[in-house]
């Protein structure tokens, strides 16, 4: 399985996730690549909570990604704290799912 990162995924990650943090979450996804929730409006892209450390899945972070099953790839398309925001725009969620349209 290839994990493939938008700019802004990295950009976040990077603030968000230690080095051991973001490998598990790696692994996790890789081992099971249709655990996340399909989001309405996003094009087969998917969202997953994951918790971060000392706190729960409620409080941690939502992961969104697509996952290209016929070409074995993971895209890691962008993450939020849930004490951030407590989802996408609508807006957000046609950009996200015009880039992984652009995919398939």
């Amino acid at each position: 399985m290839i994990l493939i990162e938008t700019p802004v995924f990295t950009r976040l990650v990077i603030k968000t996730l230690s080095d051991d943090d973001y490998g598990a979450l790696q692994q996790w996804l890789v081992d099971e690549p249709d655990a996340g929730d399909l989001v309405r409006g996003g094009a087969g892209m998917r969202r997953v909570r994951w918790a971060l450390p000392g706190g729960g899945k409620s409080g941690g972070i939502r992961v969104l990604y697509y996952w290209r099953a016929n070409a074995d790839q993971i895209y890691l398309l962008f993450l939020f704290a849930k004490g951030e925001r407590s989802d996408l725009t609508p807006e957000q969620v046609r950009e996200l799912a015009k880039y992984v349209k652009e995919l398939k």
